[in-house]
């Protein structure tokens, strides 16, 4: 989730500087969400180092495999002219 809310930050700060120029505020979309992803960063380091023992210490590699093999997917339906297959899979998710 850390990941999610972070890159919301940045599409924050790139909506309000490309789209909405005229309404970007400095405090707003560039300090409030770099403070905001600087705490999620620090709330990630500090709940995984040390790593936690047992099976909760394998769960940041686990989420970061499942993260390379979804970027690696979308990467290569996306190369390979497949995008109606990601496009099909989001209205299906949108169904629900």
């Amino acid at each position: 989730m850390i990941l999610v809310y972070s890159a919301g930050n940045w599409g924050v700060f790139r909506l309000y500087w490309r789209e909405h120029r005229g309404e970007f505020n400095i405090f707003l979309h560039v300090v409030c969400p770099l403070i905001s992803t600087i705490a999620l960063v620090a709330v990630a380091y500090f709940s995984n180092v040390p790593l936690p023992s047992g099976a909760v210490g394998w769960v940041p590699f686990v989420v970061a495999a499942w993260l390379i093999i979804g970027i690696a997917v979308v990467w290569w339906l996306g190369r390979t002219g497949k995008e109606a297959r990601l496009e099909k899979s989001m209205e299906s998710a949108l169904e629900l």
